[in-house]
């Protein structure tokens, strides 16, 4: 990620490292895993970090592409280095959830105490304030703003 904020929420779930976007990502990566990752997600959409996937995956590994990009924004990969290496690129929206089955269960989790979300949320807004929000988003601030009603 690019906002200092969020790497310090990561780092506060357990994150053992935190990496921003670089010239120098795939080597740190390399060195960090020995040879690149066995699954690395792309979660903030940025054109440029998801042709950066392939570069940061070790052979047989899996990219997973969960951040959108803007609509109408190309993403160039080099298809011959996927199949040569044995990598996968997979797409998740929305986390591939199922929500009759897995917001229960989520539920289930936030009740025991076991799934901290409330951690995760940065800001409480009301609904006048949905733009500003949606425009903190945009510029990569805050960790998650919810409305309350």
């Amino acid at each position: 990620d690019l906002s200092e904020e969020k790497l310090a929420v990561a780092r506060d779930f357990g994150a053992t490292h935190t990496l921003t976007p670089s010239a120098e990502l795939a080597e740190e990566i390399q060195g960090l895993t020995g040879g690149g990752a066995a699954y690395a997600f792309e979660a903030i959409g940025r054109v440029q970090t998801i042709e950066s996937l392939p570069s940061l995956i070790a052979p047989g590994g899996k990219a997973v592409i969960v951040g959108l990009p803007p609509e109408d924004s190309p993403v160039s990969i080099d298809a011959l280095l996927l199949a040569e290496s044995g990598k996968s690129l997979i797409g998740s929206n929305y986390g591939s959830t199922v929500p009759g089955r897995d917001f229960p269960r989520l539920a289930e989790l936030y009740l025991a105490g076991r799934l901290p979300v409330d951690r995760l949320i940065s800001h409480r807004i009301g609904l006048e304030e949905v733009n500003e929000a949606f425009n903190a988003m945009r510029r990569g601030e805050r960790a998650r703003s919810v409305i309350v009603f």
